[in-house]
């Protein structure tokens, strides 16, 4: 019998039967980020979770239970505003972060619109403009100040799991560890990575730190297609496309996972 408090029976029974290594991934069974996962990592028995933490969570779980399996287990998630120690800290755990904020985001990436464009017989250069212009200087650029703020409140989130706190000595050390965290430092430094991208028109970086979802399904006509259609005609044509092909847009954003 296999029992594990984070994975149910049926799930680690048709895992066990897939015969394919182990993807989990955030989103929803159906979902057009689970699709594009599945498009990009054919390889793979993709699972999706739901939120990031059942990602976490269960790749932990699975890896924990290797004397029943053979299968290497992934989990991939959305960066979100984790810093640089926490992606490295995940990666230990063979849980890696994407080089965009949030899966949608991958939808909207240069190299895919480039793609979409010849593939649509559009002019490649007209529409990355007006896309980029709408993305950085119309939603990036309005909601700046909010960014800047959840990014800050992520950080000072993520210095806090990180504090010891004495159970002999609690109100001391908890006083001390709150104390240690500058906080005008993560403010400025949150301010200034925010700043330089929007200034310098950076389209990489917004998509690396604009946590926005809506993004994707706002950009269609200027493909000359309806927005709500955009995500599943693009899903349809990669499906018809090879893998190769395919990772080769998408290389410089997902972690190359070894099958």
């Amino acid at each position: 019998k296999i029992i594990s408090n984070e994975l149910p029976e049926k799930l680690l029974f048709d895992i066990l039967g897939s015969r394919k290594n182990i993807l989990f991934v955030e989103g929803e069974e159906g979902s057009f980020d689970a699709q594009l996962y599945s498009i990009l990592y054919p390889d793979f028995f993709i699972i999706p979770c739901g939120s990031c933490m059942q990602v976490i969570m269960r790749t932990k779980s699975f890896n924990s239970t290797q004397n029943i399996h053979n299968y290497n287990v992934y989990g991939i998630i959305d960066r979100d505003f984790r810093t640089e120690d926490e992606i490295n800290e995940l990666e230990r755990d063979n849980i890696y972060t994407l080089k965009v904020s949030e899966v949608e985001n991958l939808f909207v990436i240069e190299e895919l619109i480039s793609f979409l464009s010849g593939h649509l017989a559009k002019n490649f250069n007209d529409v990355f403009s007006n896309i980029k212009n709408y993305i950085v200087k119309e939603r990036f650029d309005n909601q700046f100040n909010i960014q800047v703020k959840k990014n800050v409140v992520s950080q000072i989130k993520y210095e806090l799991s990180l504090v010891e706190i004495s159970e002999y000595n609690t109100k001391e050390s908890f006083t001390d560890a709150i104390r240690n965290i500058n906080t005008d430092s993560i403010y400025e430094k949150s301010l200034s990575l925010y700043k330089d991208a929007l200034q310098s028109n950076n389209y990489k970086k917004v998509l690396e730190i604009f946590n926005e979802k809506g993004l994707a399904k706002s950009i269609g006509h200027h493909l000359s297609l309806k927005d709500n259609d955009y995500l599943s005609t693009v899903i349809d044509i990669l499906r018809n496309k090879e893998q190769n092909e395919v990772f080769e847009i998408f290389k410089n954003y997902i972690p190359r996972l070894s099958d």
